[in-house]
């Protein structure tokens, strides 16, 4: 217990520094949005006097936004302020995927949590609409602090970032804003409900969702609980969106201990504590016996479906607002 305590204290005095970095890192990446939001409002303000104009930027962004009947929508990173715009005026959807960086066993990526919240969120948009944020990689609570590949840090060093962030989508104009976690444990579950009901009071002309894929997910029978850690479920979400992150056949005996753990990496007699077994880092069924991308596929178009009704009813409850906040 002192070990994991010293390594606590120390990734937390290393995140403050990186905190102060991250916060002008991860708004900047959102500041240039402020534009989209003052065209917006200037567009509207004219109107009042006078039919509106639409340029032919904003034309152009709208008729690729809506081709093939679907919503405009697209990775916030890759778009421009005009297709942003399209976005606010018919689908003002924006999503917030959340993870961490934490070992998934020997056949997953280390940050599988935040890919795949990302990957989900962007199917969702694709029904609904919407800008699907860059995933928001650092998260709290666990069982895996003191593993190697892992970084798990307080949550009063993450919740300034995502307060300031959901403040920002809602001045910006989105009418709904959805927080989806694809990693867990009860203290990150917290964390982002609780962040979503705080945002819902300073903006009440917003709807805010915070939520994780097991909350709207069916348990298989027999099975508690609708997740795991790199186990039957997680591995089988993994290989219905992208095969590729998956292997398998990489869960094998015999690596060595001083190699792949930390000096302050827990040990036991439980396999998901014993390095050199092949569900080393795992909780839950051996996915090499209980994952399929069938499951998967059945378990993504649950969440995908449930988080995509949940968003358009949210739309249909928001006010309509006149412009940008």
């Amino acid at each position: 217990m002192q070990t994991w305590l010293t390594y606590y204290n120390l990734l937390a005095m290393n995140f403050t520094r990186l905190q102060k970095v991250g916060r002008l890192v991860y708004l900047g990446s959102l500041a240039g949005l402020c534009l989209a939001g003052q065209v917006r409002a200037q567009s509207e303000s004219k109107s009042s006097t006078g039919p509106a104009v639409e340029t032919p930027a904003i034309a152009a962004a709208h008729s690729v936004g809506t081709s093939m009947g679907k919503p405009p929508h697209g990775r916030m990173e890759e778009m421009s302020p005009d297709e942003l715009e399209a976005v606010l005026r018919e689908a003002p959807v924006a999503f917030v995927p959340l993870g961490t960086f934490e070992h998934h066993g020997w056949h997953l990526p280390v940050c599988f949590d935040g890919i795949k919240a990302h990957a989900l969120c962007e199917r969702v948009a694709q029904r609904t609409g919407g800008t699907v944020l860059p995933t928001f990689f650092y998260g709290t609570g666990g069982g895996h602090v003191g593993y190697k590949w892992t970084l798990i840090v307080p949550e009063a060093q993450i919740t300034p970032l995502l307060e300031a962030t959901l403040d920002h989508l809602a001045r910006q104009g989105f009418q709904v804003v959805v927080l989806l976690t694809g990693h867990y444990p009860r203290e990150q579950v917290d964390m982002v409900h609780r962040l979503a009901a705080e945002a819902q009071k300073r903006h009440p002309q917003v709807r805010f969702i915070g939520l994780t894929e097991p909350e709207i997910t069916t348990a298989e029978p027999g099975d508690p609980y609708g997740g795991d850690h790199a186990a039957k479920y997680e591995t089988s979400i993994g290989l219905a969106l992208k095969p590729e992150w998956v292997h398998l056949e990489r869960l094998t005996a015999g690596r060595d201990p001083g190699q792949v753990t930390l000096p302050e990496t827990p040990r036991s007699e439980a396999t998901t504590h014993q390095p050199t077994h092949p569900l080393y880092a795992i909780h839950g069924h051996d996915p090499r016996q209980t994952a399929s991308r069938a499951l998967g596929q059945k378990l993504v178009e649950e969440i995908v479906s449930r988080l995509a009704r949940q968003v358009e009813s949210a739309l249909r409850q928001a006010p309509r607002q006149s412009g940008s906040q």
